[in-house]
């Protein structure tokens, strides 16, 4: 995933995933019937998460850049 500065994706899911940021940055992320979060995320950091659906706004100054990993249901 490359989501460059002040950039929005599309609202979309995942089936559980891992995330690793080759480059991090600062990120709002909207998630349907939930409040929205925003998160400073590391370069190099890893994330997990279940299944969800939500939309990743960039809202730094950075490019953020992941490699992200989905697994099976």
């Amino acid at each position: 995933m490359i989501l460059p500065a002040g950039e929005t994706d599309i609202l979309h899911s995942h089936t559980a995933e891992n995330v690793y940021f080759i480059s991090g940055g600062k990120a709002k992320i909207d998630i349907p019937g939930a409040d929205s979060m925003e998160a400073e995320i590391p370069s190099g950091h890893v994330m997990f998460s279940e299944a969800w659906t939500h939309q990743v706004h960039n809202i730094g100054d950075t490019e953020i850049r992941a490699i992200i990993v989905e697994h099976k249901d």
